[in-house]
């Protein structure tokens, strides 16, 4: 854009802290991403956009997603008393999209409450600690942002003569390729250097934690399932990685792989492996990895026919907490001949849910690439985005130790505490390399044991224990 000069260079946006706020969800809808409450103190409220539509008129509008507060709920309760004629049109294109809905309740509030205007709540991605001792920052949805911006440029008094332009312009720079699969998101920095750019009064705005992230990480704690969110459009959204974990869990999880021919598992590989590549914050609609997991069972319904347990592999409908014998994850690594890990040094009698399932993530990455280098390439990009999706389920203050005996390895921005010699990526790859070579026993023990199923799938045969030593 043209230089401008600046005069709220030196402003700062308003932050909500999600520590100060109490998040209600609707019990009779407690999986929605459109049923909820956010309460910060005594004097603000905030809802989906949603929330402020007639209830017969929900389910067959097309409703975009942003934060409203009490005020606006208030301004299109009035006008729904006062003007009872207005169509069924008229509440779809204000509920469109921020900038219509704004403009209803601007034009409501000018009229009612001499200068009243909708205030503006930016959603926020926040950074949660991963347990790798790096500094990240939260993120902000691009088209979101995209479209606030002529708005606070209205609210401060100097418009654009073309907002729609700015828009565009802005969606264009972070999305260069045009690809309307993706949704861009940006760091706070990159917010506030875009807010500069366009000399916005940046006290205008406020930020909040996104809820349906913070209904989405609760889910995910609960469950070991994958979470989405909801766009600005109102589309359902998930994270790339979040959507790794989805394609692994549903497709590589729970199926006896020996014996698959590499072909067939390099075609399925390529799905998850373009997910977990993908850069950094893009987020990809929910509908796009649930049609690529259908695509994938029918062209190879053979291989999920037959081979794929008939029970909850990774523990779903089980509490984080709960306990389970090591002997029962002894009894799934057979069924499906995948590593079983274990701890030199260290016994583990039980394992609670949320530590169990990244063993098994990390046991069926081993089981679906081995003895075959054409596989090899994959590992990293399955563990290490996978893992990373499933980090938010594991407490605080375990993310660490998760991280180190899966896939430190491999990110050079973790911090390494010495506790143990070698990580399982680390021990994967050291079994392609080694090829004919037995591996040292500081870094594997491998112990071959004859067995027969005794699950759903009576296919498997020699089992290897994997023991990550610890010093």
């Amino acid at each position: 854009m043209s230089n401008v000069t600046s005069v709220h260079y030196n402003t700062k946006w308003n932050i909500i802290p999600t520590s100060e706020c109490s998040l209600f969800v609707d019990p009779k809808h407690p999986n929605s991403l459109t049923h909820w409450v956010l309460s910060h103190g005594t004097s603000t409220k905030l809802y989906p956009c949603s929330y402020a539509v007639s209830e017969n008129l929900r389910n067959d509008l097309k409703i975009a997603y942003f934060l409203i507060d009490h005020d606006d709920l208030m301004t299109v309760h009035e006008l729904e008393k006062e003007f009872s004629y207005n169509t069924y049109q008229y509440w779809g294109d204000s509920f469109s999209s921020i900038l219509q809905f704004t403009h209803m309740v601007d034009m409501v509030g000018m009229v009612a409450e001499e200068s009243r205007r909708k205030k503006m709540y930016l959603r926020t991605i926040p950074d949660v600690p991963m347990g790798d001792n790096t500094v990240k920052e939260s993120r902000v949805f691009v088209e979101e942002i995209a479209a606030m911006i002529p708005i606070l440029r209205e609210h401060q008094g100097n418009s654009f003569e073309k907002p729609e332009a700015v828009q565009q312009e802005i969606s264009d720079r972070f999305n260069p390729a045009n690809n309307s699969g993706f949704i861009q998101t940006i760091t706070l920095s990159q917010l506030k250097s875009l807010l500069e750019e366009y000399d916005i009064d940046k006290s205008l705005l406020t930020l909040v934690d996104d809820p349906t992230y913070l209904i989405g990480w609760k889910s995910l704690e609960k469950t070991g399932a994958p979470y989405k969110m909801l766009s600005h459009s109102g589309d359902a959204i998930i994270s790339k990685e979040q959507g790794t974990l989805h394609l692994f869990q549903s497709l590589i999880c729970g199926v006896y792989w020996d014996g698959v021919p590499t072909q067939e598992k390099v075609q399925i590989a390529n799905i998850i492996h373009a997910c977990a590549t993908l850069g950094q914050g893009i987020y990809l609609y929910y509908e796009s990895i649930v049609s690529s997991v259908i695509q994938i069972r029918k062209a190879f319904r053979h291989i999920y026919a037959d081979r794929k347990g008939k029970f909850d592999v990774m523990y779903h409908k089980v509490a984080p907490t709960e306990i389970v014998e090591y002997t029962e994850y002894e009894e799934i690594a057979k069924c499906f001949n995948i590593p079983l890990y274990t701890f030199a040094n260290f016994r583990v009698p039980n394992l609670e849910i949320w530590s169990l399932r990244p063993l098994l993530i990390i046991g069926w990455i081993h089981s679906f690439v081995k003895d075959d280098a054409r596989m090899k390439m994959f590992i990293v990009s399955f563990a290490k985005i996978s893992i990373s999706g499933l980090l938010l389920a594991i407490p605080e203050s375990r993310r660490t130790l998760i991280a180190d005996i899966t896939v430190s390895g491999y990110d050079t921005n973790i911090v390494k505490y010495n506790l143990f010699q070698m990580d399982a990526v680390t021990i994967m790859n050291n079994l392609f390399d080694s090829k004919e070579k037995k591996v040292k026993e500081k870094t594997v023990d491998s112990i071959q044991k004859n067995h027969k199923s005794t699950a759903d799938i009576d296919h498997a045969q020699n089992q290897k224990a994997l023991t990550i030593p610890l010093q």
